[in-house]
């Protein structure tokens, strides 16, 4: 089991399940929906021994856990919490982050007395100062202003029977069952996960807003390319797989970032791995990894990531053997991230690092650090590159140009960055000269970080 550390609130920076808060509960108010007039959050202000204040919340479909021990006055301790700025929505302390408190969360009672703790603890801001708080300028400020109105000529006319809409709704009814099976909430999930039992199906739809993405921790890993799972570098400096139990003599990068999504009711975290991400920006881990060790690449990376935040989509959540049998919803694996239409398209560059290959005449490696940016450049840089070198295998000049033919259509395949080049090439692997250059040349290995 971690150890817990004990943490003042005004140290709250960042994010760490270890962290435990001893703090009394100062007040404690609900948010109601103005429409429904459904509670929406239960929210607190804790305050510690030092005075200091933060911000914590409840959403909805968690109340009924905690709200017996939510009670104002009272002495708790707090951990397994999640916090993260406050980027919109009232800031009621001078803390700038705010604490979630979740399905996972440990929240107790601390039956004794602590005296060191006060009961609250107020700050006041004299009203002429109140303007200089707005950090965005030419905003007006309206203040004791307020609107009546009253009318007596309009009339509204609630579920009136129109043969149209009758219809309309009871077609809709049926494209909803048969379309909704797999839809649930979070705290559906969540549920479902508690109860441990075994489902007919694994995979849930969720509708929800991307809150925090971490990316600055290990958002991919090296992996063992038959199983996938993460290898271990031994001291021998070999790829150890604990999956396979063997020591591997290839590995690849694979991506594995972890989200926190919110449906408006209840906060999950959830995990997407290699093909998951890749599809929502459309770029390889390799891609990714390049572009970070270009100038400002951490700056270019964290512009990347942070176009999620914010944004508000449909995960496909996988609930696993393991989730059911441990009951831990720490981390939810996605399997599926619906397009994201608000991204902004990213440009990237090919950037070939080696290229091997095999002939009759023997094996040879290129090494180069060009980059290209379409099918013309590619060949171009193809050609430069790969026709001296067939040369000096003793190569004839027809089976140089089938070779380098064969060249370019291994490594435009997998330039991602000119979607051209999907279409040329399953058109260009039909042609016969392909199939002769491979005849000729054997096996062309093409490998590359893209």
């Amino acid at each position: 089991m971690d150890r817990l550390i004990d943490i003042r609130i005004r140290d709250i920076k960042g994010q760490n399940f270890n962290w435990r808060i001893t703090a009394r509960i100062m007040s404690v108010w609900k948010q109601v929906d103005e429409k429904t007039k459904k509670t929406t959050n239960l929210d607190m202000i804790l305050i510690d021994e030092h005075g200091d204040k933060i911000h914590a919340k409840v959403n909805s479909g968690d109340i009924d856990d905690f709200k017996e021990n939510i009670i104002q006055g009272k002495i708790i301790t707090l951990n397994r919490f999640k916090t993260w700025n406050i980027t919109r929505g009232p800031r009621v302390t001078n803390q700038t982050r705010i604490i979630y408190i979740q399905q996972y969360t440990k929240l107790a009672i601390v039956e004794e007395e602590n005296e060191k703790i006060p009961m609250f603890n107020f700050e006041f801001t004299e009203f002429s100062e109140v303007p200089f708080y707005c950090e965005e300028e030419n905003k007006e400020i309206y203040i004791g202003i307020c609107h009546v109105q009253s009318t007596y000529a309009t009339r509204i006319l609630l579920d009136q029977e129109i043969p149209e809409v009758t219809d309309f709704k009871l077609r809709m009814e049926g494209i909803a069952s048969a379309n909704n099976d797999n839809i649930r909430t979070i705290s559906q999930i969540f549920d479902m996960v508690d109860e441990g039992v075994e489902l007919e199906k694994d995979v849930f739809k969720c509708t929800a807003k991307i809150m925090e993405v971490f990316y600055k921790t290990e958002w991919h890993y090296l992996a063992c390319k038959k199983c996938r799972r993460k290898i271990e570098i031994t001291d021998e400096e070999e790829y150890f797989c604990k999956k396979c139990d063997k020591v591997v003599e290839e590995a690849m990068e694979l991506y594995k970032l972890g989200m926190d999504i919110e449906d408006g009711k209840s906060i999950m975290m959830v995990t997407g791995f290699d093909e998951v991400i890749k599809n929502i920006f459309d770029l390889s881990v390799y891609e990714m990894l390049n572009i970070n060790q270009q100038d400002n690449g951490e700056k270019k990376l964290k512009s990347i990531f942070d176009q999620l935040i914010g944004k508000t989509t449909s995960f496909h959540i996988k609930i696993k053997e393991y989730n059911l049998k441990t009951e831990d919803t720490y981390s939810m694996s996605v399997i599926k991230i619906e397009e994201i239409p608000e991204l902004k398209p990213t440009t990237t560059t090919l950037e070939v690092f080696t290229l091997q290959f095999q002939t009759p005449k023997g094996k040879g490696q290129l090494l180069s650090l060009e980059q290209v940016s379409s099918a013309d450049e590619l060949k171009e840089w193809i050609v430069n590159l790969v026709k001296p070198a067939a040369v000096q295998l003793g190569l004839s000049s027809n089976q140089g140009e089938k070779f380098i033919d064969k060249a370019f259509l291994d490594v435009g395949c997998r330039n991602l960055g000119d979607q051209n080049l999907d279409t040329v090439n399953e058109d260009e692997r039909e042609r016969s000269n392909y199939k002769n250059a491979n005849a000729i040349l054997g096996e062309t290995l093409v490998d590359h970080d893209v």
